[in-house]
């Protein structure tokens, strides 16, 4: 390949020897900063600086480039031409090449066409280009720019981008961006080579209007007829049509060997379409007497429309070339410049280049195999020391666990003495307050509970008293807007603080509400009446037929509740007179936030007493399969909301909560779905029993599950992706050939670029920062909630933080009780979560009692069909506490309630039990559970 690279640069020089050459630059010699100029536009400290380097796939030691150096930082350089360039009669080629070896999360990697006149000290956003083109990335946002500085007739000139969202590459390989603008009106934008947008400029940008328009004097005609045929009047429908259901159970469908008919109730084989299905009856369609034809609008000259023959000349007098970016992660390499007029110059250039970037693919690829190899060595010497290390004596190994027992015994009986004096102490004072009222009643019962808020004012770590900022000066700003962020500040304005809320994204509510769980459970709740209207309604009398899915009105519904929920929260800050800032904010000093505006609308430097961190989480990548949301091919949850089309097959890598919720979403749509798991059960975590009867409705759904498999490679060629697995602990490899992947395997605190390691804040190989009770950092002042500290990241837990963070910093006490934090999977039937599993009371030696009541004895499950599931309650065995409740049911996201309010406040399985529930409803399956924990229940 470096033969090849070698040859094709010879070339190169042959062939430019012949042409005039506007502007090329390699960055290959020790001299590059006498030619390029570096802006102070900005202050010194938000400006970043282009290192000369080697990159670090580069096969030729003497080839270099620039490099983005500093995180969270605007760029600015420009280098002049050695004459100003005017295109008109010349076609222009402009090309060069960037490598985003960081893996570009937000930040732009464009280069601008600039005028011969620019002032290179003060370059900057503001400041006039003829062409801006190349990559920016931010998020799900990815497109390559081409914005054109053109004048229409009598106007000022303006900057128009292309009419199309163009592609762009957000890997870590190398590739070559063109732009070229022809004589005759016509563009291409090429990466690598290949076109990937190309056409005629009037039609790729708003330059012109249209030519003609409607005459607006002119409208249909009231009693046109356009209807070109109608249904035959008398065809009849055949007697019998509708006899033959558009499903029947698959005959090929096998019971499942671990199938317990009493446990599990009557199997039921998944429902297939029946090939025998005629379909919809629709009449004949006749030729209408009535048609007059398509009724076609009148068009008129458009006053407003102009010719121009010179479209293309946008580069009147450019004399410069350069870079003005912002970077939230360093690392992006520019390198091999070129503007010419010479097409030849130009393919030769091309050549050159390209051949180049597949050198560095070779080299990266080499390097992935040997940091594979020496990952594997690693692992392998690991579990031989770990081998080695167990190897202990079996007489000490039981000594120690015996000496363990008792020790935890003791600790265990000391802990219920003191539980049973706070009891004896408020049962006392309840009591006596009390007596007059319950003497009548039929149970006199102590309250066994004492206030999370209570015993929190008690035990908090005492308080720094508060002090109010300036008028130019924060009580709280809190860095990001999420769940647990717009929470936070909304809680803290409400507490008489000064408050402000920054968030990037450009809309509040974080990945919950704009690509998390809104936009999913929209889609879980679409799909779940679609399952019903097409399987069940014929059962309740109703005949619906012909029910199909409109997926694009589906997505559109989608984004109507998220875009009224995200308006919502802007209204609350308004109320609550929290100042919103649109901007991706940074911790640059102590009690300073430098927030990079968005809309290149520069920097600004926010001051606060109190930071908050609340950036959230993002997708945690899986290395053998690579995601790219833009292609469709293998997607992550934020791709899989927003797919064009329905996947034929749909494999999901992940078995938990967002590979089931939307595995079933596609599931119901008519996708065939593959679940793999690296683990041996689904849901990790949750109690085994219920993840067992889980995963059997599941099944029973049509999901396929293929657990103790690890993914090791992945390969898209055209429509097909085929994934390479192999068994968890090793074995033969197979294969799985789909349409669609989607990578559910976890999430990752979002810490990257928030200044954090500068102010001596750590973060932990996961992301996530390191905090107190009181969600303080190890910097005063800095404080983190959510996603980026330990524990579930769920949204509801990152609001409770939130709230407690700010009581903490208002001189309050605020506490979080992570023992009654529910989990839900929106599942059809759902499954609800709060406190202790059994493997886990077992694990801690903790004697229960078990409790469990089946959704098919509940008489107001029975009578909405919704009988899957059950309801279990694990209490402590000697004093009846409740110490867990996992639900499997149709609204167990709604029943968990109940369970956690019981744990918050210390409730007895009896006291559930005795308390009286409406009937028939399904919180009655608690109370059964609830019964059978202490007693047993009446109904099963």
């Amino acid at each position: 390949m470096l033969t090849k690279l070698v040859v094709a640069i010879a070339a190169l020089a042959a062939t430019v020897a012949q042409a005039e050459t506007i502007f090329r630059e390699t960055f290959d010699d020790a001299d590059w900063e006498t030619r390029w100029v570096a802006s102070t536009w900005k202050p010194q400290a938000e400006v970043g600086k282009f290192a000369q380097v080697t990159g670090k796939h580069y096969t030729n030691e003497g080839d270099q480039a620039i490099k983005t150096s500093e995180d969270a930082r605007f760029y600015a350089l420009s280098a002049k031409f050695d004459k100003p360039l005017n295109n008109k009669g010349k076609d222009l080629y402009l090309s060069y090449l960037v490598q985003h070896e960081q893996k570009l999360d937000c930040g732009g990697a464009y280069i601008k066409l600039l005028s011969a006149d620019v002032d290179q000290k003060n370059f900057g956003g503001d400041s006039p280009y003829a062409v801006m083109f190349g990559p920016d990335i931010c998020g799900s946002t990815k497109k390559t720019h081409a914005i054109l500085n053109y004048a229409r007739p009598g106007e000022d000139a303006a900057n128009m981008d292309h009419k199309d969202t163009i592609r762009t590459e957000s890997d870590t390989d190398a590739h070559l961006y063109s732009f070229v603008l022809k004589q005759d009106n016509t563009y291409d934008v090429k990466i690598d080579g290949k076109s990937v947008k190309a056409g005629e400029l009037v039609k790729g940008w708003p330059f012109q209007p249209e030519k003609q328009i409607k005459d607006p004097s002119q409208s249909k005609p009231a009693d046109w007829v356009d209807a070109k045929q109608i249904p035959d009047p008398e065809e009849k429908k055949p007697a019998g049509w509708d006899d033959t259901p558009k499903t029947i159970p698959d005959p090929d469908a096998e019971k499942p060997e671990d199938w317990d008919d009493e446990d599990d109730g009557e199997w039921e084989p998944a429902m297939i379409e029946n090939p025998e299905y005629k379909g919809e009856w629709n009449p004949k369609m006749i030729d209408n007497p009535e048609y007059k034809g398509e009724w076609e609008h009148p068009l008129i000259d458009n006053p407003d429309y102009f010719d121009d023959e010179t479209m293309y000349n946008v580069a009147k007098n450019v004399g410069a070339v350069g870079f003005e970016l912002w970077q939230v992660k360093s690392g992006s390499l520019f390198d091999d410049i070129l503007v010419t007029d010479s097409e030849e110059e130009f393919n030769a250039h091309e050549e050159a280049v390209l051949a180049k970037t597949e050198a560095m693919k070779e080299k990266k690829q080499q390097i992935q195999d040997e940091e594979k190899a020496k990952a594997e060595a690693e692992a392998k010497a690991k579990e031989d020391e770990k081998e080695d290390a167990e190897e202990v004596d079996e007489d000490e190994v039981d000594e120690t666990e015996e000496e363990t027992k008792e020790e935890a015994k003791e600790d265990a009986e000391e802990v219920a003495a003191e539980e049973e004096e706070v009891k004896d102490e408020k049962k006392a004072e309840k009591d006596e307050l009390k007596l007059d009222q319950l003497r009548d009643s039929r149970m006199l019962r102590s309250l066994t509970s004492v206030s999370r808020r209570s015993v929190a004012m008690r035990s908090a770590a005492p308080m720094t008293a508060r002090t109010f900022s300036s008028s130019s000066e924060y009580d709280v700003v809190v860095i990001g807007g999420g769940p647990g962020g717009y929470v936070a500040a909304i809680k803290a304005a409400q507490l008489g603080l000064k408050t402000a809320c920054i968030e990037s994204r450009g809309k509040l509510g974080g990945t919950c509400l704009n690509v998390g769980c809104i936009p999913s459970k929209a889609l879980l709740h679409s799909t779940h009446l679609l399952h019903t209207a097409q399987h069940d309604f014929k059962s309740y009398g109703i005949d619906a037929p012909g029910v199909k899915a409109n997926f694009p009105q589906m997505m559109k519904a989608k984004e109507k509740a998220v875009k009224t929920l995200t308006g919502g929260i802007e209204m609350l800050f308004k109320k609550n007179k929290v100042t919103y800032i649109k901007g991706f904010g940074k911790v640059s000093a102590q009690g300073e936030v430098s927030v990079a505006l968005t809309d290149n609308k520069g920097n600004e430097t926010v001051k606060a007493k109190n930071i908050i961190i609340a950036t959230g989480s993002e997708v945690t990548p899986l290395p053998p399969v690579p995601v790219d949301n833009e292609a469709g091919k293998i997607i992550d949850s934020t791709g899989a909301l927003v797919l064009k089309r329905v996947p034929e097959h749909l494999v999901v890598v992940g078995a938990g909560v967002i590979g089931l919720e939307l595995g079933s979403v596609y599931k119901r749509l008519g996708s065939k779905v593959t679940v793999v798991e690296f683990q041996d059960a689904a849901c990790p975590g949750m109690d085994k029993e219920c993840v067992k009867e889980f995963t059997k409705l599941l099944k029973k759904q049509g999901l396929d599950f293929k657990f103790g498999t690890k993914v090791t490679a992945s390969e898209v060629n055209g429509d097909v992706v085929k994934l390479t697995t192999e068994a968890a602990k090793g074995g033969d490899e197979a294969s799985i050939e789909c349409d669609t992947v989607l990578v559910a395997t976890g999430r990752r605190a979002y810490t990257a670029g928030l200044g954090l390691e500068q102010m001596g804040i750590q973060t932990d190989k996961l992301g996530r920062v390191e905090v107190d009770d009181a969600f303080r950092t190890q910097v005063p002042g800095i404080f983190a909630i959510g996603d980026v500290i330990k524990g579930a990241m769920l949204a509801h837990k990152a609001e409770e933080e939130g709230i407690a963070c700010v009581e903490n910093i208002a001189g309050k006490h605020g506490h979080v009780n992570y023992g009654a934090i529910p989990g839900v999977i929106y599942t059809f039937p759902e499954f609800a979560s709060v406190g202790k599993t059994e493997e886990e009371l077992k694990a801690e030696g903790i004697e229960y009692n078990v409790g469990k009541f089946p959704m098919m004895a509940n008489s107001r499950a029975r009578t909405v069909a919704e009988a899957d599931g059950l309801v279990k309650v694990l209490s402590d065995k000697k004093t009846d506490k409740m110490l867990g409740v996992h639900i499997i049911a149709s609204n167990a996201g709604e029943m968990i309630a109940e369970g956690v309010i019981a744990l918050e406040y210390g409730a007895s399985s009896e006291d559930i039990a005795r308390t009286c529930h409406a009937h028939p409803t399904l919180s009655e399956a608690l109370k059964e559970a609830c019964l059978g924990a202490f007693d047993k229940p009446i109904n099963f």
